[in-house]
């Protein structure tokens, strides 16, 4: 019973963002899902992360005043980084929400690719974040110049993988005893 409740509290804690020191890491999965934007879903097509020095609670904060900001992603093949050219308006915000739990880029104006934040790689691939004004509401869209298109965020619905996970856990717990009560006492098979 002990490892059901470790299991279930380390399932939980892996859907909030790590705290670095004295700042926030978001990890990113990126899918092609157009059907339910409010997470992503599998499958994914790219990983990516995000940090910055700043603790920040839930809020819009203008992606000039990060400190420290380091970005990475790969989707199908191709990365891109915060050393790539990057394209923003003064006006371009991170909005963190749902306690730390998910995040968008915003602004109020287009970049060179409509977007409120570009990113395009030494190869010359664009990476672009939709802006609020793109669409409705969830605005965690994301396009590339290879084709890609779809949802990103930090993790797929927190709830669902804590439910899996904890469910996964259980059923090794109860087939372990199981297995226990159908072997006599004291009998070892050779």
């Amino acid at each position: 019973m002990r490892l059901l409740g470790c299991a279930f509290l380390v399932s939980c804690l892996v859907s909030f963002p790590i705290p670095a020191h004295a700042g926030m890491i978001f990890p990113i999965l990126f899918d092609t899902n157009f059907q339910n934007a409010n997470f992503v879903a599998p499958p994914f097509v790219g990983v990516g992360q995000l940090s910055f020095s700043n603790d920040l609670p839930d809020g819009s904060y203008p992606l000039a005043s990060l400190n420290d900001l380091a970005f990475s992603a790969t989707i199908g093949g191709e990365t891109w980084t915060e050393a790539d050219t990057v394209s923003f308006q003064p006006g371009t915000a991170i909005v963190i929400d749902n306690s730390g739990r998910q995040f968008y880029f915003d602004g109020s104006e287009a970049t060179p690719y409509y977007g409120a934040l570009d990113i395009v790689n030494g190869h010359g691939e664009v990476l672009s974040f939709e802006p609020n004004w793109f669409t409705a509401a969830p605005w965690n869209l994301y396009s590339t110049s290879t084709g890609f298109e779809g949802t990103y965020g930090i993790t797929p619905e927190p709830t669902t993988w804590c439910l899996a996970l904890s469910g996964a856990v259980y059923c090794l717990v109860a087939a372990q005893r199981r297995q226990r009560s159908l072997k006599p006492n004291g009998f070892r098979p050779c």
